[in-house]
């Protein structure tokens, strides 16, 4: 039905390590969509396995054919008003005429030309780069749901995709030419890869793609992106979920501000949003360590949060690996390494985390796009990651130092840098990010999308002291309660007028709100972390293994807990002070 978005997501990958997650990652979105019934489309036996103890039985129904769909008992209408006969490719473009006209879709030999799917009475376009055929369906179906066209644009290969980015990233280096003439010709090209876009003015822009700026390209109007990947569908789940009439408004904020430079918005905007009814936890100077930000990030059930800190690629090192893989093949593993270091509470000793960037296997660039061709992987990273992880670690045969890792997207805490892993983010809440620092949606915003954050806000390049303090006033002050596409435009428009510069960038649905009202936070928050303290004291009592390093992270995951309870209760006990930023 019109204004009904169908879910469809992809299934879970179980060749990755975390196949767990996976699984699970699809549960928990099954369970914000509240469905009547559940499609197992094409999956393997292994994966509609693992969902059997997940799903409600009576809502499963595995199809392998169409006439498995027509003959189920799931009870669904089908549509029965004829045909529409369209070619093999540019699939999304037939799904959303189909839908509009209310036929069901055969695919055939038939050439298929146009590049857009108009709709005359909205001024909404859905943009889908090609070559990905689940992204269309999703695509379509997005679009088919909220009133818009739908324009499909050819991918951007990775070469041309990384070079633009990295372009972003050093546009202040020194060069030849101005940084208004680099941007402008950024611009220039990025419009020459989306030339299929028709040339008019739209209310929104919403681009489905791999990570890649094209709003920037498109600031006559606001734009939000959604990332292919990872996990599509999902992202869109937790968009729609979160702005439903019975969705819970924003209560728990967080603030990471490490003080490493002059921020007074900081301040400010926590109390705007104590204002606004809601409960700010502050993380600030020593307090904005990487241990206690790093706990946060994952355990803290907050709605929003706010990063003031330094961001960028770290230095590290490459490191050449030789080893025979499990099917007795030899391999030559070429790999960047950055890290991230937090000092243990307590403990006279530091925790490191590693950031890997694969450069090449056997001699083949890994980001040749042809390597499948190339190169016979195998069982090869799965083996290197194992290896690695033993208690003696295979050593690499040659290290050399390096100016920049890229990718790594180091966050600047008080005592050492944090890198942010791809983790279920804020206790498994789909929280809102602005990470008003530098370059912060290089990497970052890959990251924290894969982390279930339905929103996020960030940098494409270098921004100055005065121009984040200037766009998260605007953000949260003046346009609070906007639509946050429409929010950001008008804060960029406000601050650089008649200017190239566009350096923030949305990821996630463009109507999503920095919505609060009057709720009991405090009791809220409480009762999430008390549920959340029993979660991890069972883990821990049920804990079977000899891995010391698991074990240790669950009594750590437990400790931290068991603080932020402790100093929520004090807050609560002395709230008449009517303290509006919680700094334990």
């Amino acid at each position: 039905l019109k204004n009904h978005y169908l879910p469809v997501i992809d299934g879970p990958r179980l060749s990755r390590i975390d196949s767990e997650a996976e699984v699970t990652r699809r549960n928990n979105a099954a369970a914000r969509q509240k469905p009547n019934a559940i499609f197992l489309v094409g999956l393997e036996e292994e994966a509609i396995a693992k969902f059997k103890s997940k799903f409600p039985k009576n809502k499963q129904f595995p199809v392998a054919t169409i006439e498995d769909l027509k003959n189920g008992t799931h009870g669904l209408q089908l549509r029965t008003s004829g045909c529409l006969l369209w070619g093999k490719d540019k699939i999304g473009l037939g799904l959303l005429t189909a839908l509009r006209e209310k036929k069901e879709i055969q695919f055939g030999e038939i050439q298929n030309s146009s590049s857009c799917v108009a709709f005359p009475e909205s001024d909404l376009l859905v943009v889908c780069e090609e070559g990905d055929a689940l992204a269309q369906v999703i695509a379509a179906n997005y679009a088919y749901s909220i009133g818009a066209g739908l324009c499909l644009v050819p991918k951007v290969n990775e070469d041309d995709s990384e070079r633009i980015l990295e372009s972003f990233y050093s546009i202040y280096e020194p060069k030849e030419k101005s940084t208004s003439v680099a941007l402008e010709e950024l611009r220039d090209e990025i419009k020459a890869l989306g030339k299929n876009i028709p040339d008019r003015r739209y209310d929104i822009i919403t681009f489905i793609s791999k990570p890649f700026p094209w709003g920037f390209a498109y600031h006559e109007c606001p734009s939000s992106h959604l990332f292919i990947y990872p996990d599509l569908g999902i992202s869109l789940i937790n968009n729609l979920a979160a702005e439903q009439p019975d969705s819970r408004a924003m209560g728990i904020a967080a603030v990471i501000d490490p003080q490493d430079f002059h921020a007074p918005e900081v301040e400010v905007i926590a109390n705007l949003l104590a204002d606004r009814h809601m409960m700010v936890r502050g993380f600030r100077g020593t307090n904005a360590n990487v241990n206690d930000v790093s706990k946060m990030l994952e355990l803290l059930p907050y709605d929003f949060l706010l990063i003031t800190t330094h961001c960028g690629d770290s230095k590290g090192w490459r490191w050449t690996y030789e080893y025979l893989d499990s099917e007795k093949i030899p391999r030559n593993l070429v790999v960047d390494i950055a890290i991230g270091v937090g000092q243990t509470p307590g403990e006279e000793k530091l925790e490191v985390k590693q950031y890997i960037k694969f450069i090449s296997l056997d001699g083949v660039d890994w980001n040749d796009k042809d390597k499948k061709q190339k190169l016979y992987i195998g069982e090869a990273i799965k083996d290197f990651i194992e290896f690695t992880r033993m208690d003696d670690g295979m050593k690499p045969i040659k290290k050399e130092n390096i100016d920049r890792v890229k990718g790594s997207s180091m966050l600047k805490m008080f005592d050492d840098n944090l890198l942010v892993f791809p983790v279920a983010f804020a206790d498994n809440t789909t929280p809102i990010i602005f990470n008003n620092a530098c370059c912060s949606w290089h990497g970052l915003s890959k990251t924290f999308i894969f982390g279930n954050t339905r929103a996020y806000v960030g940098t494409l390049f270098q921004v100055t002291n005065t121009e984040a303090e200037e766009i998260a006033m605007r953000l949260l002050k003046s346009y609070f309660g906007k639509p946050l596409a429409l929010a950001l435009w008008r804060a960029q428009n406000d601050v650089y007028p008649n200017s190239i510069r566009r350096p923030y960038l949305l990821v996630g649905t463009h109507f999503q709100k920095l919505r609060t009202t009057v709720q009991s936070n405090a009791q809220y928050l409480i009762k999430r972390l008390l549920t959340s303290e029993k979660y991890w004291a069972r883990t821990l009592q049920d804990f079977q293994g000899d891995n010391e390093s698991n074990k240790k992270t669950i009594e750590s995951n437990l400790k931290y807990i068991r603080q932020e309870i402790d100093g929520l209760k004090k807050h609560m006990e002395q709230r008449h002070l009517k303290t509006k930023i919680i700094s334990i």
